[in-house]
């Protein structure tokens, strides 16, 4: 009885010293910030507890400017809709992808809804600070950024094929354990004889990293870019549309930034604990 008493007295000894560790820390608008929070944020990005409060801070603030902005579940039914045409497949199909993957419909839908809901705060609140830019303001973000806009020669990679996504997701996980069913070849193509449906992923997977699964139709496949040669500038006029592209989201970035750092002079925030 004594055992079972000193048990229960350290269970509730150790309860009570995780809840002194942990706690709420700073509230931002009803919006608690937790010790543990800002101790994950420190280790995960490295940097010094003040840059992680101010993070979680701005997060809040996100996280209460989303909510604000209400989504039916008639907006979410019909993006579902899209994605599912845009890929060919049937939503049942989507369903069954998404279970494979460890993704319950249930959290899908809430995933959309949050992106639905980042669009239209972006349309409805931060493109309106956001003027289009003049011809010589592109022209001088072009001269700029330079590298931006220019492409390689060729890329050096190495073709992943399987006849399953399931396939290549275990290779990835352990290329030592043996490939199955997976085969590879290195190669290195010329910019032009790529086709224009892959050289936009392969430009955009950073030398070192592979790509997400593409459908053959008949399999799948993964590239690995192993490096990106040469350099070939693009001219103003080729660039103009990547240009434009490439601006908005600088711009976009600045009034995000702007926006909820007035939002925060206005905020109420407690400190709790330091």
């Amino acid at each position: 009885m004594k055992k079972i008493l000193t048990v229960t007295f350290l269970s509730l000894f150790l309860f009570a010293h995780a809840q002194m560790v942990d706690g709420v820390a700073i509230i931002v608008d009803n919006q608690p910030i937790m010790i543990s929070e800002i101790a994950k944020m420190q280790a995960g990005l490295k940097i010094s507890k003040q840059e992680a409060i101010d993070q979680l801070i701005i997060q809040k603030l996100q996280k209460n400017a989303l909510e604000s902005i209400k989504i039916g579940e008639d907006e979410v039914d019909q993006k579902i809709a899209d994605i599912a045409a845009r890929n060919k497949i049937s939503e049942s199909k989507m369903r069954t992808l998404l279970k494979q993957q460890g993704t319950s419909w249930i959290e899908y839908r809430k995933n959309i809804k949050k992106e639905i809901q980042k669009q239209k705060f972006f349309q409805e609140v931060v493109m309106k600070s956001i003027e289009k830019p003049s011809e010589d303001e592109l022209k001088l973000y072009y001269k700029n950024h330079k590298e931006m806009f220019s492409l390689p020669t060729s890329i050096t990679m190495t073709e992943y094929k399987s006849k399953t996504k399931r396939g290549l997701e275990i290779f990835f996980s352990n290329p030592l354990a043996g490939g199955g069913d997976v085969t590879s070849r290195k190669i290195t193509q010329k910019i032009e004889n790529i086709s224009p449906s892959l050289l936009p992923v392969l430009l955009q997977t950073p030398s070192g990293n592979i790509t997400p699964a593409i459908d053959a139709g008949n399999g799948y496949i993964v590239y690995y870019v192993e490096s990106k040669n040469g350099v070939r500038e693009k001219s103003f006029e080729d660039s103009r549309k990547a240009i434009l592209q490439k601006w908005e989201e600088d711009q976009r970035e600045s009034a995000l930034k702007d926006y909820f750092e007035k939002q925060r002079t206005k905020a109420v925030i407690e400190v709790i604990r330091d």
